[in-house]
This record gives structure tokens, C-alpha cells and sequence, in this order.
């Protein structure tokens, strides 16, 4: 490929990439502002309704929490791209208990899809960065909803890693989709940054931005992340995490 339509295409897909962060920034945005304008209504009104205004509230809340992830993420790319690691927070965090409040999370927003959870023993703890392994999850059941039909099941389990799989003890999170599936083509890149595979490119609005920074964690967790899919038929991403991360050479000292 000429350097010169490598740079359009790479220069088009960083202004898709921003197109598309810049809705996601604004949909939070207009709730926080509508909803401040209707309770400052409530407020005034006599006798004020105490349970509307705390339910704006809760909503304005979970708004800015949705900014703060983007941003969040938006930061952690920079970081990246830079060539910095991202800074975790690594703690003793149940990724059984992490799991099942993304899928609680995740099925009132598509309470069209059925999503499964599964989980092999009751508690699998370990060290890692819960606000972040969170990202992760979220990102790839987003992406499983988005890609998949209507009345689609999606399913997120967590077991033990085989042997295959890892050859110390982890903990591996699948999560399986019978949607639009990924092209051949595209699954080599589809950790890129703002890559997206071509049979959605056009069809559903996406960053392009959620799988690198699936990748970037989990690799910084000491982990991997492998995807089988198939067009038409689905994709399955399965997330391999040591219980511990790797110490960096300064730690060790």
C-alpha cells in the first residue's frame, strides 16, 4: 500500500475515531443538561416532589460516571500512544462478583438480548485493577450486544484457564456471541487501534477504540486476549488472567 493512502486511510479512521467519542461524550451530556433544567422546575414547584428529584439525581450520577469512563479511556489511549504504560490500581477483586454486575448492568441496557452469566466456582480473587477489568468486560459485552441480533444470547462465564490456555494458574473469562461475526481478513488487525472490521464499518457507529484498550490492559495484567469468529456466526473473545500480575524489573529491586 502507497504511504500516501495508508496516511488518508489512517488519518479518515482517527476522524471517524473522534466522530465517534465525541457522540458518545454528548449523549451523557444532554442527559445531565436536561435533566438539571427539569429539576430546577421541581424545585420551585410547591410542594416540591422529593422522590422525582432524587431519581434526576441518580440519573445525573450515572452520566457523569459514563463520561468519566470515556474520558478514563480516552487518557489511558493517550498514555498508550505515547508510548507509557497505563498506571493500574491493582487490589484483591473478585472478577465472579465484577462479572456478574457488568451483566446486571449491561441487561438493562439491552433488554432485547438474553445475556447468561456463568461461573465455575463461586469466587475466583485475585490482584488486578477492578475499575479497569471492568472496562474490559464492558467493552466486550457491549460489543457482542451491538453485533448481534435482536432476541440474540449472549453468554459471559468465568472458569479456571486450561493448561492449553496458560501453563500458570488463571482465571479465563469467555464471552460468546451468535452475531454478525468478524471477516477473516479483519481478525488480525481487530486489536488495532480504530480498526473495525469491514461488514460493520458502515452499518453500526463504533470508536474502534474498545478492543485496543481491551488488549492494552489485560496484557498489562500479565494476561491475553484470543477471539474465534466467524462471519455470520459469531465470535467467542476469551480473556486469560494470571491471579497476579507480573512484577516490573524496579519492583523486583
Amino acid at each position: 500500500m502507497p504511504l500516501f493512502q495508508a496516511a488518508q486511510e489512517a488519518l479518515a479512521l482517527r476522524d471517524e475515531f473522534l466522530a465517534a467519542a465525541s457522540h458518545d461524550l454528548k449523549g451523557p451530556l444532554a442527559t445531565i443538561k436536561g435533566l438539571a433544567q427539569l429539576l430546577v422546575r421541581f424545585v420551585n414547584r410547591e410542594p416540591m416532589d422529593k422522590s422525582r428529584v432524587l431519581e434526576g439525581l441518580e440519573t445525573i450520577d450515572g452520566a457523569t460516571n459514563k463520561m468519566t469512563s470515556l474520558i478514563n479511556q480516552l487518557l489511558d489511549i493517550s498514555r498508550v500512544e505515547m508510548g507509557h504504560p497505563i498506571d493500574l490500581d491493582l487490589k484483591m477483586t473478585d472478577l465472579v462478583a465484577l462479572s456478574e454486575r457488568v451483566v446486571k448492568d449491561q441487561r438493562y441496557a439491552a433488554d432485547r438480548h438474553r445475556i447468561v452469566f456463568q461461573a465455575e466456582e463461586p469466587k475466583f480473587t485475585g490482584l488486578w485493577d477492578s475499575e479497569r477489568m471492568e472496562r474490559v468486560l464492558t467493552n466486550l459485552v457491549g460489543n457482542a450486544i451491538k453485533y448481534s441480533p435482536s432476541e440474540g444470547e449472549i453468554t459471559l462465564r468465568v472458569r479456571r484457564a486450561t493448561p492449553e490456555e496458560s501453563e500458570e494458574e488463571a482465571v479465563a473469562v469467555e464471552v460468546r456471541d451468535h452475531g454478525v461475526g468478524i471477516p477473516t481478513a479483519d481478525l488480525p488487525h481487530i486489536f488495532d487501534h480504530f480498526h473495525r472490521a469491514k461488514n460493520v464499518r458502515d452499518r453500526v457507529r463504533g470508536s474502534g477504540v474498545g478492543l485496543a484498550s481491551v488488549r492494552q490492559i489485560v496484557t498489562q495484567h500479565g494476561g491475553q486476549v484470543l477471539v474465534q469468529s466467524e462471519e455470520g456466526k459469531g465470535s467467542t473473545f476469551t480473556v486469560i488472567l494470571p491471579f497476579e500480575p507480573p512484577m516490573d524489573d524496579d519492583e523486583e529491586d
